[in-house]
């Protein structure tokens, strides 16, 4: 392949990238509820020590929980947009 394959590899997946990625300016009401979207999985790790034998469920599948928190904080960069 050598280094004019790896460039153009690298221009692809960038050139995508660049264009599904988040936007430069979002709306108000759009940074707001990616905010919440950000700060939620935080506070929810945190108290998970606290509360985890409220949730139902958690004993028996403790690891889905903390994925979707992940998953909730990644989307909610995307969501925030690029000047976050």
């Amino acid at each position: 392949m050598g280094q004019p394959g790896y460039a153009y590899i690298k221009a692809q997946v960038f050139g995508f990238l660049k264009r599904h990625g988040p936007p430069k300016t979002v709306s108000s009401l759009r940074y707001r509820i990616g905010l919440a979207m950000f700060c939620l999985p935080i506070i929810f790790a945190w108290a998970l020590i606290y509360i985890s034998a409220f949730i139902p469920g958690f004993d028996h599948n403790p690891v889905a929980w903390p994925l979707g928190g992940d998953i909730l904080l990644v989307t909610s960069l995307f969501v925030l947009g690029g000047n976050f």
